[in-house]
């Protein structure tokens, strides 16, 4: 970063479906709140960071609905296109079934490929990293770099 200071937007809101996250025009959800976070900044904002899909896996419209959030976020920060970086969805824990166990494998292929879809989108996979419970990544799948 060359000694720029850099800083987070915190908008986490933990198991919520993307439908919360959708610009509307009643301005009563998650996108709302993150908005005005980003207008507090001062508009200036340089990249994404994503971490959302375990409550709602749809496959075929997730990124449809992820692109109208990154250009309702351009438009507030008047660029482009803006840097997007998600985390993969985790591998599934909960239902073993074989019909969820391929959803999810699909969502998660689909996040994957989501960077041949959408420009400046990455995704950091999840598939190695430790679980603290059957949810949520443990503190030790996510070290940190040395001092």
């Amino acid at each position: 970063t060359d000694g720029v200071p850099q800083g987070l937007i915190p908008s986490a809101v933990g198991g919520s479906p993307i439908e919360m996250w959708l610009p509307n025009s009643e301005n009563r959800n998650y996108f709302d709140a993150a908005a005005r976070r980003i207008n507090l900044a001062g508009n200036n904002i340089k990249g994404v960071l994503w971490a959302q899909g375990e409550g709602n896996p749809n496959w075929e419209i997730y990124p449809k609905q992820i692109k109208t959030i990154r250009n309702k976020i351009c438009e507030q920060i008047c660029v482009d296109e803006i840097p997007f970086v998600q985390l993969q969805s985790f591998r599934n824990t909960i239902d073993l079934s074989y019909e969820t166990d391929c959803c999810w494998s699909r969502f998660r292929e689909m996040q994957r490929n989501m960077q041949y879809i959408l420009p400046k989108t990455e995704t950091i996979a999840t598939n190695d990293l430790e679980l603290c419970d059957r949810i949520h990544l443990s503190s030790d799948s996510l070290p940190l770099p040395p001092p």
